[in-house]
């Protein structure tokens, strides 16, 4: 599989990048919207990484994230939407101002075909079609307020933004080995459980 412009601006392998791209794919052919604002987009992907941390001690993508007071951002994703002005497969977006991307698909019909479950494991098909029901129909895509608060709860990224506030800094780098369900776990099972978490940054 040949690099593409995402894969070499992430530094990431064509299927990995094909992953994401999969995978945002996923929620916009099943939103049954016109578009989805960026907001969106970026908390989707943060709360796929969470839940994977959460259920299975693993990340879901590989990719670095950032703490944001609005929330967690997948930092490399983000530039390479709003600083590179990257393309995708499958779908665009359009930046109506400074601050109002939409992404959108051009052709539902084809693009329907193009996606592949293919790219995710067992497990990560059970959080992605989880994620993106909770997004739907719990979130509904009505107030970008809402999908902010939804992520809030990581206690990964209530944890990095405090030490953002305490230091006095806009962002803080970010993984979510906090939100590992770790409760029947003893203290040093615990540690050694986040240890390899942290050590597999960026998953098998």
């Amino acid at each position: 599989m040949k690099e593409t412009m995402l894969s070499k601006y992430l530094n990431v392998s064509p299927i990995e990048a094909n992953k994401i791209k999969m995978a945002v794919l996923y929620l916009l052919i099943n939103c049954k919207k016109k578009f989805i604002f960026k907001t969106y987009i970026y908390k989707f992907i943060a709360s796929l990484e969470i839940e994977a941390a959460k259920k299975y001690v693993n990340h879901f993508f590989k990719m670095d994230f950032v703490a944001w007071e609005m929330g967690p951002v997948p930092i490399s994703f983000f530039n390479y939407v709003e600083k590179y002005k990257g393309k995708f497969l499958y779908f665009k977006y359009l930046t109506e101002e400074e601050t109002k991307i939409k992404f959108y698909l051009e052709d539902k019909k084809n693009n329907c075909k193009e996606f592949s479950w293919d790219y995710f494991s067992e497990e990560e098909t059970k959080i992605l079609k989880y994620i993106t029901t909770i997004f739907i129909e719990y979130l509904g895509f009505q107030k970008t307020n809402d999908v902010i608060e939804y992520t809030h709860y990581s206690k990964s990224w209530q944890d990095a933004w405090k030490k953002a506030v305490k230091e006095r800094k806009k962002t803080y780098d970010l993984d979510f080995s906090l939100d590992i369900n770790t409760d029947e776990l003893d203290e040093s099972e615990k540690d050694e459980i986040i240890k390899l978490y942290k050590e597999f940054k960026y998953g098998n």
